[in-house]
């Protein structure tokens, strides 16, 4: 349903037209959303499209619209929101200090909004589209570690899981398994958190990342596909020393079951001491808390994947083989590409191997 008018401006002519086409609406009986608030369209949002978004992207959309979009355009009719309230809008957060990277997270947010009010037809257009977007380079690269780096973190680690607990149920949830396994797979956290034994092939000597394991808060982890976007599977071979802990892990599992029945009963290749799924948040904490252990700096879990990858690179590994154990690029696979995969990552967990088995 259109309307159109004329007037001496081009605001006053917009101003007509949507008057009259609220007529049209009322005289067929349609609800009219003229005069609708930002905030009021931000709730039908939250409440009709939110739950289509990853659960990462949720928790991110949900504190940017809390803390910056909903303060700023909140009482704004929405269908009166042009270009330049936009560039307001982000001018206004550059001079409150905010990253660029994170005034773009700002604006993809408020377009995403815009987008929904489009699509159910509360607005003509989306102004957003019409303010130029550029994704600003990364202020500071993410570092690899160094060899003897990496081996403190998996001695650390180690000797942390090998240490008797003082009462019983306080042991220390394992760091070195999810360690060495994000290491020698070059996988993200929540991809090695979402593990389970069968995805795991001791055959072949490797894994095959499905799930990615996240927290979405007020849910607590819960799973999705992994991040790349159309993967549906990313076979990963492994170096000896990551299979080993592997099937060590395997045995140990085993044998606490017997003893407590009905433990991991999900299948978790790293749970968290209770056997339940592990939560991805504390995970980090306490990975942070490793590293910070023996003085390692500017480095986190996702760290080792880039660690993974320059160890290949700087080792003369193929950089498609690289991507395609990184999951960067989109891949939809069957079971006999997936083992054509598996074959040419020889040189690459061979590599790793050396790396893992360097004296320091």
């Amino acid at each position: 349903m259109r309307a159109n008018a004329i007037g001496r401006t081009e605001r006053v002519a917009v101003r007509e037209a949507r008057k009259q086409l609220a007529a049209k609406i009322k005289r067929r009986g349609q609800r009219t959303y003229s005069g609708e608030t930002f905030e009021r369209l931000v709730d039908d949002y939250r409440d009709l499209h939110m739950a289509e978004l990853s659960p990462t992207t949720q928790t991110g959309y949900e504190s940017i619209l809390r803390k910056h979009v909903v303060p700023y355009f909140g009482k704004d009719i929405a269908a009166d929101i042009g270009p330049t309230d936009v560039l307001r809008f982000k001018a206004a957060k550059r001079r409150a200090g905010l990253a660029a990277m994170t005034v773009e997270h700002h604006l993809s947010c408020l377009r995403s909004v815009l987008s929904f009010g489009v699509r159910t037809r509360r607005l003509e257009w989306n102004a957003a589209e019409a303010v130029k977007s550029r994704k600003p380079r990364a202020g500071h690269p993410r570092r690899s570690l160094s060899v003897k780096e990496v081996r403190k973190i998996l001695d650390g680690a180690l000797a942390a899981r090998a240490k008797v607990p003082k009462r019983k149920g306080g042991e220390r949830d394992d760091l070195y398994g999810p360690a060495l396994t994000g290491l020698s797979a070059g996988l993200r956290r929540g991809e090695v958190l979402a593990l389970r034994w069968p995805d795991i092939d001791f055959k072949a000597g490797a894994l095959y990342a499905r799930w990615n394991l996240v927290q979405r808060k007020g849910y607590g982890p819960v799973l999705k596909p992994t991040k790349a976007e159309g993967e549906e599977v990313r076979p990963v071979l492994l170096p000896p020393d990551a299979v080993d802990e592997l099937r060590a892990v395997r045995l140990r599992q085993k044998e606490r079951s017997l003893r407590e029945r009905g433990w991991n009963s999900e299948g978790w290749v790293f749970p968290g001491k209770h056997g339940k799924r592990r939560c991805p948040d504390t995970f980090t904490h306490h990975f942070a808390d490793l590293l910070a252990e023996f003085g390692i700096e500017d480095a986190d879990f996702h760290t080792l994947r880039h660690t993974h990858a320059t160890w290949l690179r700087d080792d003369g590994i193929d950089p498609l083989t690289i991507r395609d154990r990184q999951g960067h690029a989109d891949m939809k696979t069957t079971e006999g590409y997936l083992h054509s995969k598996l074959a040419v990552q020889g040189p690459a967990a061979a590599s790793l191997q050396k790396r893992l088995s360097q004296k320091v």
